[in-house]
């Protein structure tokens, strides 16, 4: 179940969230992950497909790379107490939809 102004707030105050998420590729995650955007994908500065909670995987077993999760796979949702710093992994040029003050 996904708390909308939960992720929201996460993404202001860059604090981790833990996920829980079904993936079509592994079945049932969980996940130490970055809040970044919500909304459509973009590629080139176009929107495309659905709205999606767009995450940065911290602790993927392949490596941390982002994630755009459709809200009806989302289990769970809830803040660590962890902080992120978004320059430590953020290396492509970003277009947010959410407004944030980083």
């Amino acid at each position: 179940m996904v708390n909308h102004s939960l992720f929201l707030q996460s993404i202001q105050d860059k604090i981790v969230l833990n996920i829980v998420y079904d993936s079509k590729e592994k079945g049932r995650i969980t996940r130490k992950c970055a809040p970044l955007d919500y909304g459509p994908s973009q590629r080139k500065g176009k929107l495309y497909g659905t709205e999606k909670y767009h995450v940065f995987d911290l602790n993927s077993p392949d490596q941390p790379h982002p994630i755009a999760m459709e809200p009806d796979r989302i289990v769970s949702m809830s803040r660590s107490t962890e902080t992120f710093n978004p320059k430590s992994f953020i290396n492509w040029e970003v277009h947010w939809l959410v407004p944030r003050n980083w």
